[in-house]
């Protein structure tokens, strides 16, 4: 074909004759050239093929920045990352590790500043021992100490610990004292009348109190408080708690103490077991319950109901010094028993003995040994 290729040929062909010929002949073609970056990294010359990131330089120079760290603050040991991040520049200016980096280019790092964790301060309370478990005679709490602790914040390891006050222990009223207690009541003939007598002569006492009969005369309950008597926890029901069990221990422990609170506005510290079954199972759950459990020295056993001239020179012989003696103003027919009560306070001021309180003496003046 004029003016064209000849026929039966491709035009395409004719472009392959000249880079066949050339492989023939043994001759390639060169790649481009690689292009590398040189930087320096913390005064370090490096250089990485393209593309060049802060990540690929700080890698190549073997440089890994690091975040700061939260120290214990006596261990030492390592708690976390603190907010001090490590910091990348280049050429001053911040980069993160995929920033591209030109060459010729100065990449600097610095690690993050590591910290001690911050300190505070607690005052932890000593707590006062020496009260028995059961108290028969008329102690003091003692006075809880103190402590000054300085631990960290988030570790909570001891820095310092100081002892800024010294506990106080606990001990028995000393002298010639002792505390009348009343049980079984508030009831509606006798416990009014015991208290009369017991303003009369300026004494005050323990009643120990039963839950069902502080639902019936809740204004007792209030006027044993106001007359300066203190009152304690005698159980709801009265009943035997020596095989009792957790739950009944529970309903039977506390809950009176809760209902004098509530008309009183102060709840009780102290727990008497009925019959004076002071297991230590009693025992331990009165404790859980904040209550200190008073048992008695001396049982006047006015349950029987014996005659002033019998019950008196035998709680006499029977007495010492700090003893709590076991009086009933509930229970049954109290008569005899207030019939001895002024009796038995004037055998025993005679004897030299003064009332008081458990944990709480009286203070001192007329109206805690008048006649």
């Amino acid at each position: 074909m004029a003016g064209g290729f000849p026929a039966g040929r491709r035009p395409w062909a004719a472009w392959c004759i000249v880079p066949l010929a050339l492989v023939s002949f043994g001759l390639t073609i060169p790649p481009p050239p690689v292009v590398r970056v040189h930087a320096t990294v913390n005064g370090r010359a490096v250089t990485v093929d393209q593309p060049a990131t802060t990540g690929r330089v700080l890698a190549a120079a073997g440089v890994r920045p690091r975040d700061g760290r939260l120290h214990a603050a006596v261990s030492g040991t390592v708690l976390g990352r603190q907010a001090d991040d490590a910091t990348i520049t280049v050429n001053g200016l911040p980069a993160g590790t995929d920033a591209p980096v030109r060459d010729g280019e100065v990449v600097r790092t610095a690690d993050g500043h590591d910290w001690i964790e911050a300190t505070v301060y607690r005052t932890l309370p000593v707590p006062f021992t020496g009260l028995p478990a059961v108290e028969t005679h008329a102690w003091r709490p003692g006075v809880d100490g103190a402590r000054r602790q300085v631990v960290g914040a988030r570790s909570g390891e001891t820095v310092s610990d100081i002892e800024i006050a010294p506990a106080v222990a606990a001990h028995q009223v000393p002298g010639r004292v002792v505390t009348l207690s009343f049980d079984d009541g508030p009831n509606a003939d006798w416990t009014p009348r015991v208290l009369d007598i017991l303003r009369r002569r300026h004494v005050r006492a323990v009643f120990c109190v039963v839950g069902e009969m502080v639902d019936l005369h809740p204004d007792l309950v209030g006027r044993i408080a106001d007359e300066g008597h203190r009152l304690c926890d005698h159980s709801v029901n009265h009943p035997d708690l020596g095989d009792a069990g957790a739950d009944e221990l529970a309903a039977e422990i506390g809950p009176t103490a809760d209902r004098i609170a509530a008309i009183t506005g102060r709840r009780p510290s102290f727990f008497r077991a009925p019959y004076g079954v002071f297991t230590d199972a009693v025992v331990d759950a009165a404790h859980a319950e904040d209550l200190r459990v008073l048992g008695w020295a001396v049982d006047t056993e006015d349950f029987a109901q014996p005659t002033p001239t019998t019950l008196v020179p035998a709680l006499v012989d029977a007495v010492g010094p700090g003893a709590v003696i076991l009086f009933h103003d509930g229970g049954g027919n109290r008569q005899m028993t207030v019939d001895a009560l002024p009796y038995v306070i004037t055998a025993l001021r005679r004897q030299g003995y003064r009332f008081v309180l458990p944990g709480i003496e009286h203070p001192p003046g007329p109206a805690a040994n008048a006649a």
